[in-house]
């Protein structure tokens, strides 16, 4: 939830609830994982000292705990160590991190990891840039890849239009994310380069939110038509506009989004698809009401 509110922007917010929760008892791994947190809120309220002390105050606890995605310790430490301008440190912790990541193997992870190696390492990173939008375009680590296509923008893209391509996707997939902070960023790079604001998105309708929200519980298409009396002449559109974010971004290039699909700013994480019992024979009628849903709506 911490991370989430910096993602947001709200420093405010993460840090009343670190506040709030600080006086809960806590030990072993859930010692670390709040330090590690608070770690985090200190990077982006730029206490890096602080965040250096905080992280070292919890290095000693679960040694043996290997995963970088659950430990990301060296990766805040990084972050840290480069706020207070030990670059060169930074870039050791971040090779070692990388290191780790591709033993891991993790497409998001090892992303993340090439993203903030060649950020570092600014112009000698930017293969290292590639490397991550490669990885994680056809991922589940929507935020991530806004990020690295983002860096990508900022650090390699020397041609206008290379850049501004580079930054309307990142900030694209950053606002289905409701990543408020990196899409503000995002936004000061195209004013910045004289570009046009991205567009704001329309707001879904009643239906489409209907539909985003029983997506989001897990239900199928063919279950959500069923429930909302749906024949599928009607439903192309409202489905494609509802639930556009779950779906994997394409690739690379892009151009300045021109009729961009409009999902609200936050979803939920979508629950895993429930098995209906009423699926398969719905398909079979489909041809009929289709026909009826003609009849009475010409």
């Amino acid at each position: 939830m911490i991370d989430i509110l910096v993602d947001r922007g709200d420093l405010g917010g993460a840090r009343a609830l670190v506040e709030r929760v600080r006086p809960r008892p806590r030990i072993a791994d859930g010692a670390r994982l709040f330090g590690e947190a608070e770690a985090a809120v200190l990077i982006a309220e730029h206490r890096h000292a602080e965040a250096l002390a905080r992280l070292d105050a919890v290095a000693h606890l679960v040694p043996g705990m290997a995963n970088p995605t659950w430990r990301p310790a060296r990766s805040l430490r990084a972050r840290a160590l480069a706020g207070i301008g030990r670059r060169a440190e930074a870039i050791d912790v971040m090779s070692d991190e990388l290191a780790v990541a591709r033993r891991w193997g993790a497409p998001a992870l090892l992303g993340r990891t090439l993203c903030q190696l060649g950020v570092l390492r600014g112009a000698a990173g930017v293969p290292h840039l590639r490397e991550a939008v490669a990885l994680l375009a056809g991922s589940h680590g929507r935020l991530e890849y806004a990020r690295a296509l983002h860096a990508l923008a900022t650090h390699a893209a020397t041609a206008t239009a290379e850049r501004t391509s580079l930054l309307y996707r990142a900030y694209e997939v950053a606002r289905r994310c409701g990543a408020e902070a990196l899409c503000g960023q995002i936004s000061d790079a195209l004013r910045h380069d004289g570009a046009a604001a991205p567009p704001a998105p329309a707001p879904l309708t009643t239906s489409e939110q209907r539909i985003a929200a029983r997506y989001a519980d897990g239900a199928d298409e063919h279950e959500i038509a069923e429930a909302l009396f749906l024949t599928p002449a009607r439903w192309a559109g409202p489905w494609t506009r509802s639930v556009s974010a779950w779906a994997p971004a394409p690739a690379m290039t892009c151009a300045p989004p021109s009729a961009p699909t409009n999902p609200p700013a936050i979803l939920p994480a979508r629950r895993s698809p429930r098995r209906s019992r009423t699926s398969a024979s719905i398909k079979g009628i489909w041809p009929c009401l289709d026909l009826f849903s003609a009849t009475l709506c010409p």
